[in-house]
């Protein structure tokens, strides 16, 4: 052992007290412009005040979000109102408790000391010192992941017969958090079937497997009544689902090769800053390896199947990072999940081939691999923190500048809540003035079709960015649609919207008449 266990636990604990700490007072009020945090903010709010789940959203609701997320955020809601500073603590405290749960998961996999260098490498990570400025599930998400393979793998090491109560505690509890994980992403689906593959190739009772198939399935139909539909799944997502598209990104890597960009950038992004010659290098390699890389997983999981050995956490892992193929626009949040098993599973890989090396390569060695992966782990910690003080007063505030409160005071003031709008954003707008609105856009060819919107959404106002957005406005048919400026400041410019008469119509007609 490195360092006496005394000491190390010393260092633990305060490598936690630091981190939360760092993290608290580093939390900005505000958020960025991105539109998904604000509809998990107004689900939240319309089950404090009992309203149909997905009501008041959005005009054309293209996605409904599971209900976890906004529950979780409900309570504080319900105590502190619209604070972005207190609504962005369940961050700092998942993330913990994720990797808490992550360090009980390896501790025995790995040796104690170098369990403890991963638990404190990962709390410092720098994406999510990024990332906690944001109001979204994926690091809630994480949490219930793996405290649910935790706790299913100590169901597991227990026996039928000496602790029966314990192991069916155990069983049950990790159901409840692959439920609420399901609940909180959609992806969360992946904890089941991994579950059912496990359970089939080691031959559990049938009634373990058809338990979870009832409760994937109620949990499921619960979404479904709360809103949400098949194709609300994503039409983005349909777009890679389509086997033709999938195929021709899989074979020019595009997929692949973004999934494991993602997931190097998780672990260094900070070289990646301040290195040009670095970042170009590495890219290329993963372009290159990427490929190999996924045919070594996609053997190893069919194998680890064949011969009976795959582990649930194995199998959800795998089976996580081969869904996030199908997914057009990887991102380093998505690799939260499966993170801390990349790492473990390249720190098993690397001891097994030094502990094959000294067997058979030169066996009077005493060269200690134990000690390279603590320095690598050391490292890494040392990149961490150095980001972290780097990006101390990282702000990435944007909807609280005063162009967009101004924006905003101008519509809580001159419309009126009946009256929608169009704008790039609209979930946000709504969370900010309590009205409902559309984007301007959702797919790049509905670009051509801002009358036939405007018509179908009974639209009010128009709200554009000055530098970006006039073109929308001036596509237009101005003989069906007539716009006149309302407002405007440095940013943004306020059009209202009036449908001009068609004198064709019959209903004009008689009015003319």
């Amino acid at each position: 052992m490195i360092l006496k266990n005394s000491y190390a636990k010393w260092i633990v604990n305060l490598s936690i007290l630091l981190y939360v700490i760092i993290n608290l007072i580093t939390i900005k009020d505000g958020h960025s412009w991105g539109d998904d945090f604000a509809q998990y903010i107004l689900h939240a709010q319309n089950i404090i005040q009992g309203k149909p789940y997905a009501s008041n959203i959005i005009l054309d609701p293209w996605v409904v979000v599971p209900p976890g997320f906004p529950l979780l955020l409900s309570l504080l809601l319900k105590c502190f109102g619209l604070n972005f500073v207190i609504l962005k603590l369940p961050n700092v405290i998942y993330w913990l408790l994720a990797n808490l749960a992550l360090y009980h998961l390896i501790k025995k996999r790995l040796e104690k000391d170098i369990a403890r260098a991963i638990f404190i490498v990962l709390l410092f990570s720098p994406t999510f010192f990024i990332f906690k400025q944001n109001i979204l599930s994926d690091i809630p998400f994480t949490f219930f992941v793996i405290s649910s393979v935790y706790l299913f793998t100590q169901s597991e090491k227990l026996s039928n017969h000496e602790n029966f109560k314990r192991k069916n505690f155990l069983w049950f509890l990790s159901l409840f958090f692959m439920g609420y994980a399901f609940l909180v992403r959609n992806v969360g689906i992946i904890l089941f079937v991994s579950l059912i593959i496990y359970l089939i190739v080691h031959q559990k009772p049938l009634k373990k497997i058809l338990t979870v198939i009832l409760l994937a399935s109620t949990l499921w139909g619960l979404q479904l009544s709360l809103g949400m539909t098949p194709t609300q799944y994503s039409e983005t997502l349909s777009l890679s689902l389509s086997l033709k598209q999938w195929w021709f990104s899989l074979c020019h890597n595009h997929n692949i090769n973004g999934v494991f960009q993602v997931i190097y950038l998780f672990f260094f992004s900070f070289i990646e800053i301040f290195s040009n010659d670095w970042r170009y290098v590495m890219r290329w390699t993963i372009f290159i390896l990427s490929p190999l890389i996924f045919l070594s997983l996609l053997i190893i999981f069919v194998q680890k199947i064949r011969r009976r050995t795959i582990t649930h956490w194995e199998c959800f892992s795998l089976l996580y990072i081969f869904s996030l193929m199908l997914w057009p626009l990887p991102d380093e949040r998505y690799a939260y999940p499966i993170v801390g098993f990349v790492l473990v599973s390249v720190i098993e890989t690397f001891l097994r081939v030094g502990k094959f090396l000294l067997k058979n390569i030169n066996s009077r060695s005493h060269f200690d691999f134990k000690k390279i992966i603590l320095g690598f782990l050391a490292l890494l910690l040392l990149h961490n923190v150095i980001f972290v003080i780097w990006a101390f007063d990282f702000n990435d505030n944007i909807i609280l500048k005063p162009p967009n409160k101004e924006m905003v005071e101008w519509i809580k003031t001159h419309t009126k809540p009946n009256e929608h709008f169009m704008f790039p954003k609209p979930r946000v707008i709504g969370l900010l003035t309590g009205r409902v609105g559309t984007p301007l856009w959702i797919f790049p060819a509905q670009q051509a079709q801002m009358t036939e919107r405007v018509k179908k959404f009974n639209i009010d106002y128009l709200i554009i960015l000055k530098t970006q957005d006039q073109y929308l406005v001036d596509s237009i048919d101005h003989r069906e649609i007539s716009v006149a400026l309302a407002w405007e400041n440095s940013a943004y410019q306020i059009y209202r919207v009036k449908r001009i008469p068609d004198p064709g119509d019959p209903g004009i007609r008689a009015l003319l008449n």
